[in-house]
């Protein structure tokens, strides 16, 4: 985490303590902020890792019909989309039947398992 993105978390314990009108104690700040900060850190840098270039790599098709799963794309213009890959028309298609330009894609994560809590 850059220094300025640590200053902004500071700066938003700093409001939610005015705010809630409760004083923590430095050291228990300290150790809420280190949690904030690792866990943030975690989900970026899990979310970054997933993205795979086109040119490095394609969805997998179904045998069926030669398309991928659905999954997360990126296109050239670095707007984001729901969307899957066409191996025999080799053309990334958006779910509603737009084609487009793809720089990068990801899986979509699993669906929560029925009766899972959702936070």
């Amino acid at each position: 985490m850059t220094r300025k993105e640590r200053e902004k978390v500071e700066k938003r314990f700093d409001e939610l303590q005015k705010a809630s009108g409760i004083t923590l104690p430095d050291d228990i700040r300290q150790a809420m902020e280190a949690v904030y900060i690792s866990g943030a850190d975690y989900a970026l840098d899990m979310f970054a890792h997933r993205w795979i270039s086109v040119e490095d790599e394609l969805p997998p098709a179904d045998d069926r019909d030669n398309d991928s799963d659905v999954c997360l794309i990126v296109e050239e213009d670095g707007n984001f989309d729901i969307g899957y890959y066409n191996q025999m028309d080799e053309t990334w298609f958006t779910c509603d039947g737009g084609i487009r330009a793809v720089t990068h894609w990801m899986p979509l994560p699993e669906p929560p398992k029925k009766g899972e809590q959702h936070g």
